[in-house]
């Protein structure tokens, strides 16, 4: 059975196609600012690459937030067009539980995004990958003081953060935690931002 993953939330676009068991193959390039025009032909590029049809999918699973608000909604409206007209279900997947799949010598690790003003969305995993803290906006200091241990901070964005890695994703971990997973029906679909944008901030 042939899966399709696709991350477009924050600075990276990452588009993997993968069996239960194997990667087929996969692709993450540094597109922030492009990724609407590079996603789709990416995608065309790898499933003739390997001779896929789309049609034989089995499941979508598609990183839904946090991030980049436009980044968020060019990945999820993708793979609900593409869940909608082939009749597959969706599996939504945090980006900060897939930038948590970068292996760490450490106790915890901790994912983060930039979210300015001195906040952050993150969330606190361990050596697994398993959300130990909910990822929510917040600041770091907030998710250190919740845990004892040794942290690993896993970024695209300097914070000046002693222990900062880049994100080295592992696809397969993130499919076979999510394998048995049912999904949603495209429809169901949702972003998660963690918070209001700046304009609907200013309607409050």
């Amino acid at each position: 059975m042939i899966n399709l993953f696709i991350d477009s939330s924050y600075k990276a676009l990452f588009i993997a196609l993968t069996t239960d068991k194997e990667v087929i193959d996969e692709v993450c390039i540094m597109a922030e600012a492009n990724f609407s025009e590079k996603l789709l032909p990416l995608l065309k590029e790898m499933t003739d690459r390997n001779h896929i049809s789309l049609n034989n999918l089995h499941k979508i699973f598609v990183t839904v937030g946090p991030g980049s608000f436009t980044g968020i909604r060019i990945g999820v409206t993708v793979c609900k067009t593409l869940g909608f007209a082939l009749k597959k279900r969706i599996v939504p997947i945090s980006s900060l539980e897939f930038m948590a799949t970068t292996k760490t010598d450490t106790d915890y690790k901790i994912p983060f995004i930039d979210a300015r003003h001195g906040y952050v969305f993150a969330g606190v995993y361990d050596k697994k990958g398993i959300n130990i803290v909910e990822d929510s906006y917040t600041n770091i200091q907030n998710l250190i003081d919740k845990i004892k241990g040794s942290i690993t901070f896993i970024s695209y964005d300097d914070l000046h953060l002693d222990n900062t890695i880049l994100p080295k994703y592992n696809i397969l971990d993130i499919i076979t935690r999510h394998l048995n997973d049912e999904g949603l029906n495209p429809h169901e679909v949702k972003p998660n931002y963690l918070k209001k944008t700046e304009a609907e901030e200013k309607l409050i």
